[in-house]
């Protein structure tokens, strides 16, 4: 977003205010107001946060009644004190009672399940929110997974839908479905076989990333990835590290690296949790060992456990429910 003169260096100061500073700027002329709601401002101010500071622009969010979120920047440090914030619901969400799942999250803006129909696209910081047209008709005995990402070759978002018809761990063929914020509509695409699926995708590197389970034919943990532009799946080898008859438990981000995780029972009140990230992101040779820590809770706790944030003084802070780290 290249200006000259006086709008340039409007569009220079402005940029590297907050959002929230930014939402009152709004008001201040018409200019103002039309030169924030510019979707190429908007990108090039959530570039200019990311640069100065990656966890300002992070949040912790947890669906719960009422909706809160956790300040990644305040996590990150070694004080004990942390601003817990609750969030008003999405204002097109008809009842606080109705379900609500997390499909994704990238650059500010994330995707929700409502009642297991319906997504809706929100911005938490602003409030705004949208809701999308539906995707074809839902078929009764199949398994959906999602995903939520950003394609910069065309500075638009796509929302991922996927289906398998599973049997135990067994997926006989797999259904994709693509929405795109450019037409506003969805499509179908043809894609042989995905494994079954266990986490909630994530977008990283232009790429969503699930984690999938093993079948019957003792296919090992892996990751399964979709790039968001090319429309095309990948392979990821789980870490070398691992026991050929482990599964691994978890898939998160850390360090804007693929991160993932298992448990290994030392006894009957105690595991030991241990991670691997992948730093160099897909070589799997830079798959390596993260941490390694004992925990000893009982194990009806234990199933629900999964890490949400790393602090530096070595602490882990692990979530029960339902959250998402957006950007």
């Amino acid at each position: 977003m290249e200006k000259v003169g006086e709008e340039g260096i409007l569009i220079d100061i402005l940029s590297r205010l907050p959002v929230k500073s930014l939402l009152r700027s709004k008001c201040v002329c018409k200019q103002w107001r039309s030169l924030i709601s510019d979707p190429e401002f908007a990108e090039l101010q959530l570039g200019r946060s990311k640069e100065h500071n990656p966890n300002a622009c992070r949040r912790v969010l947890w669906l719960n009644n009422p909706i809160r979120s956790i300040d990644c920047e305040s996590l990150s440090c070694s004080n004990e004190g942390t601003t817990v914030r609750d969030i008003k619901h999405p204002s097109i969400v008809s009842s606080l009672e109705s379900f609500i799942e997390i499909v994704g999250s990238c650059n500010g803006l994330v995707c929700l399940l409502v009642d297991f129909k319906s997504f809706i696209l929100w911005n938490p910081t602003t409030g705004a929110c949208n809701e999308l047209p539906s995707p074809s008709s839902d078929i009764s005995g199949r398994e959906y997974f999602y995903g939520f990402g950003y394609d910069s070759s065309t500075n638009h978002y796509k929302l991922f839908k996927g289906s398998s018809a599973c049997y135990g761990f067994l997926s006989d063929n797999t259904i994709v479905e693509i929405y795109s914020c450019k037409t506003n509509s969805w499509r179908r695409m043809k894609y042989e076989f995905i494994p079954y699926v266990t986490s909630r995708g994530l977008f990283l590197n232009g790429s969503l990333h699930w984690l999938v389970g093993r079948d019957c034919s003792d296919l090992d943990s892996m990751i399964v990835s979709f790039d968001v532009a090319d429309e095309t799946f990948g392979r990821l080898v789980s870490p070398l590290l691992l026991d050929l008859d482990t599964v691994l438990e978890g898939l998160m981000i850390l360090e804007d690296c693929l991160f993932v995780y298992q448990d290994n029972w030392t006894g009957f009140n105690s595991f030991t949790f241990e991670g691997w990230i992948l730093r160099d992101y897909p070589v799997k040779s830079s798959w390596t060992k993260y941490c390694s820590f004992l925990i000893e809770e009982s194990p009806a706790q234990h199933y629900l456990w999964d890490p949400l944030w790393f602090r530096k003084d070595g602490k882990v802070l692990f979530h029960l429910g339902h959250v998402a780290n957006y950007f």
